[in-house]
Parts: structure tokens; sequence; C-alpha cells
């Protein structure tokens, strides 16, 4: 195995590249080997039964185009490299402190030393996974006036009142009695106020000013989280071990 000290920047700029190239042979590979027919070939010769009198025929032929063993054996280089790449990214990052600088609005800075390059990464991702959820948080409804209740930790909104009917039974006289008729009467049932409701708004939803301001601050973050590990990384010396060559003869030996 060789071993050398590089710089991890150095290493980190190629590293796109490789893992891109290797990804792009792996798929290539992988859609010729699906294809049996480009590992299918023949050749064909006619001999007539008659040597003499009998008919000629060409020789015909259907050229093999590709070999299961080349195929693998070209990744060989490739996947070697992007290999040893990701190792020595891998094992440098596992020794490579920084130092997280935080400074909002003009607010004044604060670092936070010696954290590992390793952890920012993870980091990273977390902080990927908390926008998710804080663009997903609800907003309060903007067409009502929201006010901060302290005791309960939600939002309200003013009492509104509103009326409460019930159908009652009203008898409208349509004809009054007489002495030779009864009266007519139609029940109508009408709706009738019999008290009110008072209702009050709660929310547990957040202000969209609330919400723009924890998405700002998590931008960011991210971007103090990736300025810290890149400047680490641009100092960091590490310690390049190839063994992805080794590794992958091994796997394809015959």
């Amino acid at each position: 195995m060789g071993l050398k000290l590089t710089a991890l920047l150095g290493i980190l700029n190629g590293n796109d590249g490789v893992k891109a190239r290797a990804k792009r042979e792996e798929t290539d590979a992988y859609h010729d080997l699906k294809r049996p027919a480009l590992f299918n070939g023949f050749t064909k010769t006619y001999t007539p039964l008659d040597e003499e009198n009998g008919d000629k025929f060409p020789p015909e032929s259907e050229t093999l185009q590709r070999n299961v063993e080349d195929v693998l054996d070209g990744l060989v280089g490739t996947l070697a490299k992007s290999i040893d790449t990701q190792t020595a990214v891998d094992a440098t990052n596992g020794n490579t402190t920084a130092t997280l600088v935080i400074a909002r609005n003009g607010d004044n800075e604060t670092a936070i030393e010696n954290i590992p390059v390793v952890t920012l990464l993870w980091l990273e991702k977390q902080l990927d996974n908390l926008k998710a959820l804080v663009t997903a948080a609800p907003e309060l409804n903007p067409t009502k006036e929201w006010i901060y209740n302290e005791n309960d930790g939600v939002y309200v909104t003013a009492p509104r009142t509103s009326i409460k009917t019930k159908k009652v039974a009203v008898p409208i006289v349509l004809y009054p009695a007489t002495d030779r008729h009864p009266a007519q009467v139609h029940v109508d049932n009408q709706d009738t106020t019999i008290g009110t409701w008072t209702t009050v708004d709660r929310s547990g939803a957040m202000p969209a000013t609330r919400k723009r301001e924890l998405l700002t601050r998590i931008s960011e973050l991210k971007d103090a989280v990736k300025t810290a590990r890149e400047t680490a990384n641009a100092t960091a010396e590490v310690v390049e071990i190839n063994y992805g060559r080794e590794l992958l003869e091994y796997l394809l030996r015959p």
C-alpha cells in the first residue's frame, strides 16, 4: 500500500469528478451486462455432402462485441481510484477539526473550536433535515388577528360572538274562530334566538415572520458550517491509502 501526505482540499476538489466518472462507467457497464446479445456471437461455415457437385455457401458470422471479464477489468482502474480517494477523505476527516464561527445580522461572532470535520458533515445533513421540518410547519391564518397567550403558550384571537337559534313552533291565526267555524291556525317553525356563542380561535402554528426568521438562521448556520469545514480541509494533510486496485484484483481474480 502506498503512503503519502497531500492537501485534503486537493483531494476533495477531485473527489466529485472521480466519483462521477466511476458512477458513469459503472452505469455503462451495467447496461452492457444487461444486453446478452452483446456477449454472444457465432461463426458458421457450410460443408456440402457432395463436396464436388454440391452447392457452395459463404461462411456466416456475428461478431462478439463484449466480454464480461473485459468489462469488469475495465472498471478496476476507475473504481480503485474512487475507493482510494473516498478512503483518504474519510480517514482525514476523522482526524481534522474545525472552528465554527457564528454571526448573525451584525451580532458579535461566536467561535466554537475543535469540532471534528466528520461532525460538521453530519451537521450539514441535520440542518437540511431541520430546514425541511421548518418549511413544512403550518403558519398562522393571515386572515385573522392573533395575540400570543403567555399563559397557554399558544396564539389566540379576540373573542367574537354569534347567535344561537332554535326552531320554535309559532302559531299563526289565518282565520279567527266564528260561531260556526273554529279558527284556522298555521304552525310556522321560526328561527328564534336562544343565546349567543363566544368563540376564541387558538392556534399552535407559527407566524410567517417567525418561519422566515428560522429558515434564515438555518441557512446562515449551514453556510458557517460549510465555511468551517472547507477552511479546515484547505490546510489539512491526509494520509493517502492506496488499496483499491489490490482489493478489486482480489475480488476479480480467476
